[in-house]
Parts: structure tokens; sequence; C-alpha cells
């Protein structure tokens, strides 16, 4: 069942933010093991990634992983799924944004907002299309303007929050990046955005490998193009994603950034401080040197970036540089 791996990893990622998926093993999942509340919390969160539909006898027989995400791409209605979700709800004062990596879930980083002063309100924004018969938006632009939207009908006015965080993890960055160039300018609001381990858009188009990089992501499609129909449309959002921001062309925006960065290779390549200065009011780097690149979301080491989810100074660090 190698083709679902993609859906195997969003299902880990929301057993993760249920504080559960440490305790399982990568492939057995014992349903009953949840308490009555973490399972009703575990279905709604498998349908609000991937649709309506999973089975009351799904949820009370006890399962494997793989078998769990064959049945999620075999019966579920992908016709509603909502691009923005909340993740906890606040005063009204203080907004996180959360912006995943291609092919993530926003559940993955709910652990993260929770560790945050309770005052903050936090959404997790999911990339669009999923939903059977969508279309995938084909520019940055294009899919942050759907948050935007999104983001009036969950919370309100932007504009009658005191601070505004955008977190962006990965190629995510670049997305939540664009978000705020898309917000628009707001003298009277403090905003900051954070990126962990991500590139600016442009990086996809400088990068040498980036051709091995598209064809390896289509090889892997044709090999799932009759295994698996959801799995098919996670990779088909990916193909697109990486070519909206090959031709995506970032505008400066009058915010101070921080960019988190993990000790792993990054597939484009190295991402430094000034790399980003060009397009951001000034960026500030923290360095984890010893931190890989999905142990955040993976072994439970959030705590280690809360120095840099900060809208003052530059997080204490001996190790960072600012641009």
């Amino acid at each position: 069942m190698w083709y679902l791996n993609k859906t195997l990893s969003n299902i880990r990622a929301i057993l993760h933010s249920l504080e559960v998926g440490t305790s399982q093993t990568s492939t057995r999942f014992d349903l009953e093991s949840l308490t009555t509340e973490d399972r009703l919390r575990f279905v709604q969160r498998v349908e609000a990634r991937f649709g309506k539909g999973l089975s009351s006898e799904v949820v009370t027989a006890g399962t494997d992983l793989p078998s769990l995400a064959k049945t999620i791409q075999d019966s579920l209605d992908r016709s509603s799924i909502n691009s923005v979700l909340r993740l906890r709800r606040g005063n009204g004062r203080s907004l996180i944004l959360v912006v995943p990596g291609i092919h993530g879930t926003a559940w993955s980083f709910e652990p993260l907002v929770t560790q945050m002063t309770p005052a903050f309100d936090a959404i997790g924004l999911e990339y669009s299309g999923l939903v059977a018969g969508d279309s995938i938006p084909q520019t940055m632009t294009d899919q942050v303007e759907i948050w935007a939207d999104g983001l009036a009908s969950e919370v309100g006015r932007l504009e009658d929050f005191d601070e505004v965080m955008v977190f962006g993890f990965c190629l995510g960055g670049a997305f939540a990046h664009e978000l705020l160039n898309v917000l628009g300018r707001n003298a009277k609001q403090r905003r900051r955005l954070v990126v962990f381990d991500g590139h600016p858009s442009v990086a996809v188009t400088e990068v040498g490998p980036l051709a091995g990089l598209r064809h390896a992501v289509k090889s892997e499609l044709s090999r799932t193009m009759a295994s698996g129909r959801l799995e098919k449309q996670l990779i088909e959002m990916g193909i697109v994603q990486l070519s909206a921001m090959e031709s995506h062309r970032p505008s400066r925006i009058d915010i101070p950034m921080t960019l988190v960065r993990s000790g792993s290779p990054l597939s484009l390549g190295p991402v430094t401080a000034e790399d980003w200065s060009p397009f951001v009011q000034c960026c500030e780097q923290f360095l984890l040197p010893d931190l890989g690149h999905v142990d955040l979301v993976c072994h439970r080491f959030e705590h280690l970036i809360m120095p840099a989810m900060q809208f003052g100074d530059a997080p204490e660090d001996n190790q960072r540089a600012t641009a």
C-alpha cells in the first residue's frame, strides 16, 4: 500500500494533534484506545481534511492505519471541505494564521498554537483542490484570496485584531508571505511573518534540481493514477503549487520576519535571512541546528521555536543573524 503514503501522513498528523500519535506504531492504530471525546475529534478532523462520510463502523472498530487510509480514499464524499479551520478561540484581539507545507494538514500545528498565549485566536489554512470536481488554484494569489475570503467569514474583520502573526511551514512560508501581501497594509496593527525551513517563491526558479524534483513528482503521480483517488489529488495539488511558485514574483511587504532554520538540508537548497530580506521589512534568523525538518510536527519539539513566535525584538539566540 505504498501509494497511500501521503494520505497516511495526513492521518498521522491528525493523531499528533490529538497527542496520541507518538503512542502508536507506524502502521497500527487502535481507535478503541482513544477516549470518546478524542474519537469524536478524530472523526471531525478527518472529515474536515478529506470530506464527509467516515462510517460509524470504521470509527468503532480497531483498525490499522493503511486500512483506514484506504477507507478514506474509497468511501469518503469529498464534496464539502473547508480550507479555513479554527484551531483555537482566543480573546478576539490577537490572531495567528498557520500555513502547512504542500500536502500537509493544518491540524499538525495545533500543538504549536496551544503553547502560545491563550489570547490568540488560531486559524489553520488548508490548500484548495481536494473538493470533488473543484479546480486547484493555478496561482499563489488565487489560493491566498480563497483564504482571505474564508477568514472574513470565520473571524470577521481582520482590522479588528490588534496583532496578526502568520506562520508558514516549508513551502507554506512562500504562501504565508503572499497572504500578508494580499491582506494589504494596516499601520495600526502589529504583524509578523514566521517561516520554518521555507524559501521565498523565487527560489523555485533559481534552484538547479527543480526539473528533477518536478519529474519525480510527476512520476509519482503516474504510478498512483489507478491506485488512490485522494492520493492522486494530493500529488496533483503539489505539482500545481510548485508551478504556481515558479511563476510567482513576490512583492516586498513592510512586515518584520523571523526565519527559523532547522539543521536539515532542504530540497531547494540553503536558505538564510539574506534570501528573504528583499521581500520583508527585516529578517532575523533563528537557528536550531539539532532539530530535523519534520521533528517539529512529528516529535513534540514545538516548544523549541516559542522564542521565535514573538512580536518584539529578535529571539534570544546566540546564533541568530539579522538582515
